[in-house]
């Protein structure tokens, strides 16, 4: 009983904030946005059980996984040794530093925007085409 009063105590105010979150979302999305754009989170949560147990969400879950720790390895293996070049020698850093202060400035969300669209192979848009028809 002592237990369960100390972690209402400390952990309550956060889980009835969660909570809250999900009731106004439903709220919200039933009388004042009724739209397929805002769903509520009944639906969000069954379509979400409907991915996982299809195998779907846990496919697409792997290929995100995998483009992250690709972009990682790559990452550090173009980033560490630049660092510890700029670092040790002089002439590399004075090369190098203006386009490091360039890009520090900007935010690394605006930089993913760019790399986030991968074209798509035309194997796979002729399929989807003929699919279609």
């Amino acid at each position: 009983m002592r237990l369960a009063r100390h972690l209402w105590t400390v952990y309550g105010g956060y889980a009835l904030g969660f909570a809250s979150l999900f009731v106004i979302w439903q709220l919200a999305s039933i009388y004042l946005v009724s739209s397929v754009l805002f769903p509520p989170p009944t639906v969000v949560f069954k379509k979400g059980l409907l991915l996982v147990k299809n195998g779907v969400l846990l496919e697409h879950l792997a290929a995100s996984l995998q483009r992250i720790l690709a972009g990682f390895v790559a990452g550090s293996l173009l980033g560490i040794p630049i660092g510890l070049a700029m670092g040790s020698f002089l002439p590399v850093r004075k090369l190098l530093e203006p386009y490091t202060e360039f890009l520090r400035f900007i935010p690394s969300v605006a930089m993913i925007t760019g790399s986030a669209r991968r074209p798509r192979s035309s194997s796979s848009s002729t399929r989807r085409s003929s699919s279609s028809s």
